[in-house]
């Protein structure tokens, strides 16, 4: 079976390179044969303390037990790979069914061979806000898709009152017919 994974990034971060990262992390643990889900979230808002160790926020994972679902949670800015590929390994073996006691540690986790690209990630600037538009510009475009999305229906309508207009002018003649054929059949 083919490995089909979605990224739902909901940060900054270039979706490519963590789908890019996230495929490695997969197949260094054999894990391939399943589809995943990974949901990719900021920790915390920029410079607040982390849950647990009162360090600066940094990555933490969420995964289903035996599922294919992750969620992974990482700081603003950019992200250290070694600390983010270590912490996305220990979560996919959640999804192969391995409990805390039966993985390594994961801030012991060698990882040695984690390519030189994916070494760091970093989130791209901001895009620039679009600059402010005419307010009557802006009337006049949802005018005119307000016109296009009546008139649109409008003629939906049309076309459905001529169909009904055949259906009865048919069955119109269909029981006049009947009535002709068999006059003492009165109703």
């Amino acid at each position: 079976m083919a490995l089909r994974l979605r990224v739902d990034n909901r940060t900054r971060y270039a979706t490519a390179d963590l789908r890019r990262f996230f495929l490695w992390c997969i197949h260094r643990e054999g894990a391939e044969g399943r589809t995943r889900r990974i949901e990719v979230v900021y920790s915390r808002k920029p410079g607040r303390q982390s849950y647990k160790w009162g360090q600066p926020a940094s990555v933490h994972g969420l995964a289903s037990y035996g599922g294919g679902w992750i969620r992974m949670k990482i700081p603003h800015g950019s992200v250290d790979g070694q600390l983010l590929a270590r912490v996305v390994i220990h979560e996919i073996g959640h999804n192969l069914h391995l409990h805390h006691a039966d993985m390594v540690d994961w801030w012991t986790l060698p990882i040695e061979d984690l390519p030189p690209e994916l070494a760091t990630l970093t989130e791209s600037a901001p895009k620039a806000a679009p600059p402010p538009q005419d307010r009557d510009y802006v009337n006049l475009t949802k005018a005119q898709a307000a016109v296009a999305r009546w008139a649109s229906r409008l003629k939906r309508d049309r076309t459905w009152l001529k169909k009904w207009e055949r259906k009865a002018k048919y069955y119109g003649r269909k029981i006049a017919a009947k009535q002709a054929a068999c006059p003492n059949n009165g109703a």
